[in-house]
């Protein structure tokens, strides 16, 4: 009697209302889904049997999918978007999806371990079994999340493989170029050099240390947003008066769209490049800003919503397509130490470079940029003009003429790399 005591002044077990024990059993951890029913109580102790129409556990159900229901048909992995036929290429099935169903399993298991007992009520569980059965739970997200990461990263690289090269050019570009882009003396691009001093944020050291400087100041100005509010006026200008003034927050558009402008104010030729993946979905891509490096004679990729550039392994900084290139052939890239990638602050640096990298494989399958580089381009798109670089063997269509877009816009694809990332005039 005395032992049980001590025990219970030392981790009083947890009691809920009947209240509390209905919503639980609606609400808890129903980021896991539906639970198996699974009978994990005590031994000597035994449940009810009142019916809730839950399939019991078995090990068949690891063959079934992730929610405990018998697959309707085998996997046979993904169609090319835009095909519904099935005609086109079809993308292997993962083969990590029975590990990640295991650890999904697991979580359901661990799961119901903490809340069975505080669905009945009795018998009560202590603090110490709630704690590590938490913890049982949040290693289970874990390994399954890093399944799903790997299993993904293997299958972006693999479209990636499967469209690697741009040298079908059977088809003459219905845009034959140049880019153009805003002289330094734009009076925006004037009264934004010299509103904020960017010479003195840039500094006067070697080319890629301006480059960096700059970039490392406007991803200071504010915080990633998921879905900001769109400004009125898409320049660096206004963008930076909105966020300090309003304390707005920005998307990788609105960070690109800032260095780019600080970047042409300071009299380098640059781009706001759109990163697509291969599927066509309107809200799966990310904006980087190219920049042409004298000293390097070539465009190099700086990201300054995660504030990072690339480099191979001897420290030469890489360009969108130097990046995509490696990817493929699974040669080194070194992610820089300035990175700052939103919601990964309880991670490692070395895991973020990974996660960065990962979500640049995604987003390389295309890229586009808007024809013109000066501010406020995107103000209004009526009218606009975008190049994108197709990669061999993805809508052969697209190439034989243009494309018009959303609000006016018009679209010319290229598979050209030369004409798409050529030096600009003068350089």
């Amino acid at each position: 009697m005395g032992e049980q005591a001590s025990r219970r002044r030392c981790s009083p077990p947890i009691r809920w209302a009947s209240p509390a024990r209905r919503h639980l059993r609606k609400t808890a951890f129903s980021w896991f889904g539906d639970v198996p029913e699974v009978s994990l109580l005590r031994p000597g102790i035994e449940r009810d049997k009142k019916p809730h129409g839950r399939a019991s556990f078995s090990s068949s159900m690891l063959a079934t999918n992730p929610m405990g229901k018998p697959s309707k048909a085998p996997h046979v992995g993904l169609l090319t978007p835009g095909d519904p036929s099935g005609t086109s290429r079809v993308c292997p099935p993962d083969p990590l999806s029975g590990r990640i169903r295991f650890v999904w399993f697991l979580g359901y298991y661990l799961r119901h371990l903490t809340t069975s007992a505080l669905m009945k009520g009795e018998p009560t569980m202590t603090a110490e079994q709630i704690l590590l059965t938490t913890v049982g739970v949040v290693v289970a997200v874990v390994l399954a999340a890093t399944a799903a990461f790997v299993g993904s990263g293997a299958r972006f690289r693999g479209n990636l493989r499967s469209n690697s090269g741009f040298s079908d050019c059977s088809v003459a570009p219905t845009w034959t170029g140049p880019f153009e882009y805003a002289a330094s003396t734009d009076p925006i691009l004037t009264e934004f050099r010299e509103t904020y001093q960017l010479d003195r944020i840039a500094g006067t050291s070697s080319e890629i240390e301006r480059l960096v400087r700059v970039m490392c100041w406007v991803h200071r100005l504010t915080s990633h947003a998921v879905n900001p509010t769109r400004p009125e006026e898409m320049t660096g200008l206004h963008l930076v008066r909105w966020t300090l003034e309003e304390g707005k927050r920005f998307n990788c558009w609105m960070y690109a769209t800032v260095l780019n402008d600080a970047l042409l104010s300071l009299g380098f030729a640059s781009r706001l490049v759109h990163l697509c993946p291969h599927s066509d979905h309107p809200n799966e891509s990310h904006y980087v800003t190219a920049v042409y490096s004298s000293e390097y004679k070539k465009w190099i990729h700086l990201d300054p919503d995660m504030c990072a550039y690339v480099t191979d392994e001897h420290g030469v900084p890489l360009g969108v397509g130097e990046i995509r290139e490696r990817i493929i052939d699974q040669r080194p890239l070194l992610v820089s130490n300035t990175i700052d990638m939103a919601y990964t602050s309880m991670l490692g640096k070395p895991l973020v470079k990974s996660v960065y990298l990962w979500y640049l494989s995604k987003n390389l399958f295309r890229i586009a940029c808007p024809a013109r580089s000066m501010p406020g381009y995107e103000t209004d798109f009526s009218g606009n003009v975008y190049v994108q670089l197709l990669p061999d063997g993805y809508h052969d269509e697209w190439l034989s003429e243009p494309r018009q877009g959303e609000h006016g816009t018009t679209f010319f694809c290229v598979r050209d790399p030369e004409l798409f990332w050529a030096a600009p005039d003068g350089a």
